[in-house]
């Protein structure tokens, strides 16, 4: 069985299908791991192509971020708004 603790007390867990998270991790054939939201679609396409085409696979992403924090400041791109 395999089993997930989340540390974050704002970390969320979305499954489609609406299964439980435990059976949904076991299923997994496929998985990314990706520092932002819209990184996994990107680095990812592939895998999320072939399990959406494949009923025996199962692609499972983790968002590893939530993006606050990021390292933009403004001295590097004085042109750009707030």
């Amino acid at each position: 069985m395999v089993q997930a603790e989340l540390k974050n007390e704002r970390a969320e867990v979305y499954i489609p299908d609406g299964s439980a998270p435990a059976q949904a991790f076991q299923r997994t054939t496929h998985m990314a791991f990706a520092a932002h939201q819209d990184d996994i679609e990107i680095v990812s396409y592939e895998a999320i192509v072939h399990c959406f085409h494949n009923r025996n696979s199962w692609f499972t992403g983790l968002v590893v971020t939530d993006g606050s924090g990021s390292s933009y400041h403004k001295a590097l791109n004085p042109t750009a708004s707030s």
